[in-house]
C-alpha cells in the first residue's frame, strides 16, 4: 500500500493525525530501520539492548521524524 504514496503524501496524511497513515510509513521505513538495526545489534548487545529495544528506538525516531517535519527544513527529516 505504501508504494501508492510518497514521502510528502504519507507526511501530509500523518498531519491530518490519523494514526493508520503513520502505519503506511512504518510499513515503508521497516527494512531501513531493521538494516540499521543489525548494524549495531552486536555492539548495543553487551550494554543489555537486544533487537526488539533497538527496533522500538528506530520506530520511536521515526515517529518523532515524521510530527517534526517541516517542508521549509526538509533535512530534519530522517
Amino acid at each position: 500500500m505504501y508504494r501508492d504514496f510518497n514521502d510528502y503524501e504519507i507526511i501530509y496524511m500523518i498531519s491530518e493525525n490519523n494514526s493508520d497513515n503513520f502505519k503506511i510509513l512504518y510499513e515503508k521505513y521497516k527494512p531501513l530501520i531493521y538494516k540499521i538495526v543489525s548494524e549495531y545489534k552486536n555492539i548495543f548487545k553487551k550494554y543489555g539492548y537486544d533487537i526488539d529495544d533497538l527496533m522500538q528506538l528506530g520506530y520511536i525516531s521515526l515517529y518523532k521524524s515524521s510530527n517534526y517535519y517541516n517542508e521549509s527544513k526538509p533535512s530534519r527529516f530522517i
